[in-house]
């Protein structure tokens, strides 16, 4: 989902409140839940148009960018369903009619800026830190070569570290050596900054039957380079850990192509599915460190913890326990 279809179902999600949601199923498809009286289900397919003049027979939820009055007049006696970047929105469905221009505008975006140490290229920066033995020193330049960035990315990384007091940085003749002091401090404040939501998500339905015998199934279906994180990840890192859903990082730079991929599958969108596709947030950074685990490709632990920190189902619980044996490991 792109930016301005994100910046109309924010609109649509207001004019909602809290007598609906919505579920984004597919690069095209938003489904819109009613809860009102008998409750239904809405499918409606996103358009960025300007010029809604071509309206078809499939319910469509019209994302218009600067419509005229009179084009969203003629919306309206079409009995079309649409949201203006104005803040006007219309949802009409069987048996419910949303209809209201008073909506305030999202809020412009929270997100960090690039300079933040927990951007994608930057991260690799805080990443390899945090893999190194507590009594490893590294200085800018030795820090970019081994993180594979530029020496200015690195240094506003390092720069942000250090204003987040999760570095110590310890002069030497005329250079500066660094090392992470704050490994768990680092990924409470990263994950301020970052959710697993944050990635482009699309829950199908797939033949999982027993989640370990799947997971090691999925070499044989040709899939782009891939990677499991969340519960099916921690599973293979922790005794017990349960299974609810499978999340899999797939390495496709598109939601098109993500639609061709369950296409080709055979694995339809299900709002009930328990297998999700992720398109990464992190598209670079988030392959850094994949390794196999009983034939399963799995994220890094540092990826893993910090998608698994605000995941509701023992979320938390699981970082704690990956962390401590880091920690242990590396002391």
């Amino acid at each position: 989902m792109n930016k301005f279809q994100e910046k109309g179902l924010a609109i649509v999600a207001e004019a909602l409140g809290e007598s609906g949601t919505l579920h984004w199923e597919d690069p095209e498809t938003v489904r819109i839940t009613i809860n009102r009286g008998p409750s239904f289900t809405l499918r409606m397919v996103l358009r960025r148009e300007d010029d809604p003049s071509a309206v078809g027979l499939t319910p469509t939820l019209w994302i218009l960018r600067r419509p005229k009055r009179r084009e969203l007049q003629d919306l309206r006696a079409k009995g079309q369903s649409f949201v203006a970047l104005n803040g006007a929105v219309r949802i009409q469905a069987p048996g419910v009619l949303i209809d209201r221009t008073d909506l305030t505008l999202p809020a412009k975006s929270t997100r960090p800026s690039q300079r933040s140490a927990f951007s994608d290229r930057a991260s690799l920066i805080a990443r390899w830190l945090f893999y190194q033995p507590a009594s490893t020193q590294s200085t800018i330049t030795g820090l970019a070569a081994a993180a594979g960035v530029s020496p200015s990315v690195a240094s506003y990384a390092v720069q942000d570290l250090e204003q987040r007091h999760l570095v110590q940085i310890t002069a030497s003749g005329r250079e500066r050596r660094i090392r992470l002091v704050e490994h768990r401090e680092l990924i409470a404040q990263w994950a301020k900054e970052y959710d697993w939501r944050d990635n482009v998500r699309l829950r199908v339905h797939a033949p999982i039957g027993s989640p370990r015998r799947f997971l090691t199934r999925l070499r044989a279906l040709s899939l782009p380079p891939y990677a499991v994180t969340l519960q099916a990840g921690a599973s293979l890192l922790l005794p017990h850990a349960p299974v609810e859903q499978i999340h899999l990082y797939v390495d496709l730079r598109s939601q098109a192509r993500l639609a061709d991929l369950t296409r080709r599958l055979d694995w339809p969108s299900d709002s009930s599915g328990q297998f999700q596709f992720l398109l990464p947030y992190y598209k670079t950074s988030v392959w850094g460190g994949v390794r196999e685990h009983d034939g399963v490709p799995v994220v890094s632990d540092l990826q893993l913890m910090i998608d698994l920190w605000n995941h509701p189902i023992r979320g938390r619980e699981q970082a704690e326990l990956l962390l401590e044996k880091h920690l242990s490991s590396n002391s």
